[in-house]
């Protein structure tokens, strides 16, 4: 049986696993990633601002999502709510505050395409193991973990970013409340017939935004 013994295991191979590995292994810390290897069928898209910028620079990859990404050097926000006093549509510009862009929107797919590049290039801190966990085993100063495959991972701190469902924090013992929304999501992706001109609109209806 195969056992891994690192610093630090990460459980999770979507945007916020492999952002935390990266930026652990980045720091000089021995860590793996256990993750499915990403595909491409995530069609949403994040907007990017502020922290979130600074963050990607610090892992390396804000020039990748440059190339990727729409910038968004303009936000407007309308009020869609059908009521009969509404307030006025307001349009804020970047460069009111002496930025290029507020931040970049990106589909979710290449800037997880784009996390799994960098992290191939930390090969000598971050080893990437391609499968899921199962069980999780706690003790007093390391935590094991148990792959699907049999294999063994052996750490100091386990990081939990399995998603809601999380096995690592069922597994751990950690409370939770959750609780549902009368709403579905619909993600859909399409072109514009004209230039967007970097205008990124939130229309605020009665049921909840739309950007």
């Amino acid at each position: 049986m195969t056992q891994l013994k690192r610093d630090i295991a990460v459980v999770g191979g979507g945007l916020a696993g492999y952002a935390t590995a990266i930026g652990l292994a980045a720091e000089g810390i021995d860590t793996v990633l256990v993750a499915p290897t990403p595909s491409r069928s995530d069609g949403r898209s994040t907007a990017l601002i502020g922290p979130s910028i600074a963050f990607l620079e610090r892992l390396s990859v804000l020039d990748a999502v440059r190339t990727k990404g729409e910038p968004m050097s303009t936000m407007r926000i309308i009020d869609d709510t059908g009521r009969l006093l509404r307030a006025p549509t307001l349009t804020f510009e970047s460069a009111e505050i002496g930025l290029d862009a507020f931040g970049y929107n990106i589909l979710n797919a290449d800037l997880l395409a784009i996390l799994h590049a960098r992290a191939g290039e930390l090969a000598d801190r971050l080893t990437l193991v391609d499968g899921g966990a199962r069980r999780l085993e706690t003790g007093d100063d390391r935590a094991t973990l148990t792959l699907d495959d049999g294999t063994t991972v052996v750490a100091c701190l386990v990081i939990g970013a399995d998603g809601r469902k999380s096995m690592v924090r069922e597994q751990a013992g950690i409370a939770l409340r959750d609780w549902s929304y009368p709403q579905s999501a619909i993600v859909l992706n399409f072109s514009h017939e004209r230039p967007h001109a970097g205008i990124s609109t939130e229309f605020h209806t009665a049921t909840g935004p739309f950007t």
